[in-house]
């Protein structure tokens, strides 16, 4: 069967970019083999305003957030699916300092920050320990990522867009004009693997490299659910009546596994933290499509012009992906080129 595109991934890139070029009325094959314990599956998927301990608005933040929650309210309506939902972060600030620090930005953009007060403030107290204060990020939001994830592959399912599989490259057959896998041939190939890039034999001489991430799944009955909350570890509402913790950052591992001695750590740090009774549920672990420089790549090979690549966001998935996959759809569609925003175009050659 030919198509017009193959996309190899579905995760958060590889499920928007089929669908931005199936919405342009493009023909449209995604090969995945369905895994659980990849990147965008166990993500917290938070969209953040502002930047971590700086609670700064970068160029990149005012860019690509109104694209992503317009891309998921887009989405909500169209599937009739719930699927991002905003609610404040609360910081329990470690240091004085950052208390400090934290209140004079607020001041400077109370829009976003502010601090709680009063009986506000004293609720906190009954369920959390905690030394130098509190404040709020608002306007945050959470993406139903599981959800979102398992609509779409239904979809591409229903559609015979889904090959659920795994890639295998020894069956790929690069053509004049365009190529060749098993039994289907396509115009173009688009890789959103994820982290699996650094075995693709068209992009992995660029500088990807490896990132290991873990989060715990608990039960903390009386905790509540329209807010989100951070000190040191971040809690976030996930499905059902459970709450994603998490997470870290390894760099040097032998192998993708859960982290043992972090989910202790983590454990012990909650129980400092929590002053209500919790249950470990379960741990999550994925690699994370990170690049040095935390540099996004995205076009099209400057040899194999047949093969295009989307890949390296990193903790921003579910933030940047939507603005990246339009901007990529568009350009493969010849609608627009490619607009920067802190990105490394392939298509320069």
């Amino acid at each position: 069967m030919h198509f017009d595109f193959i996309i190899i991934g579905q995760g958060i890139c590889g499920t928007l970019l089929s669908y931005e070029l199936l919405q342009r009325g493009k023909s449209v094959l995604v090969v995945d083999d369905g895994r659980e314990c990849v990147a965008s599956k166990v993500a917290g998927a938070v969209l953040n305003p502002v930047n971590g301990k700086a609670l700064w608005q970068s160029r990149r933040q005012e860019a690509l957030l109104p694209v992503a929650i317009n891309k998921y309210r887009e989405l909500e309506k169209i599937w009739h699916l719930p699927l991002i939902t905003e609610m404040p972060l609360l910081h329990f600030h470690t240091e004085e300092k950052l208390r400090v620090y934290f209140e004079e930005r607020a001041g400077e953009i109370p829009d976003l920050l502010s601090v709680p007060s009063g009986e506000a403030a004293k609720k906190w107290q009954a369920l959390f320990h905690y030394d130098f204060g509190t404040g709020l990020v608002q306007h945050c939001q959470v993406v139903q990522a599981r959800a979102l994830l398992a609509h779409a592959r239904s979809l591409l399912q229903e559609t015979h867009c889904l090959l659920a599989e795994k890639w295998n490259w020894e069956a790929l057959q690069l053509l004049e004009n365009g190529l060749a896998y098993k039994d289907h041939t396509a115009r173009m190939l688009i890789c959103c693997e994820g982290p699996a890039v650094r075995e693709n034999p068209f992009f992995r001489s660029l500088p990807f490299t490896k990132n290991k991430g873990d989060a715990l799944l608990l039960n903390i009955p009386g905790l509540p659910r329209h807010a989100m909350y951070q000190h040191g570890l971040r809690l976030v509402p996930w499905e059902g009546n459970l709450f994603w913790a998490g997470s870290n950052q390894i760099w040097d591992y032998e192998a993708a596994a859960p982290d043992a001695t972090w989910a202790a750590e983590a454990t012990a740090q909650l129980r400092h933290w929590l002053k209500l009774p919790f249950q470990v549920v379960k741990q999550l672990f994925a690699e994370r499509p990170t690049t040095a420089g935390q540099q996004v790549f995205l076009g099209c090979h400057p040899h194999f012009r047949q093969v295009a690549l989307l890949n390296g966001l990193g903790t921003r998935g579910f933030s940047a992906s939507p603005f990246y996959t339009q901007q990529l759809a568009a350009m493969l569609c010849g609608e627009a080129p490619l607009t920067a925003v802190k990105h490394k175009s392939l298509t320069a050659g």
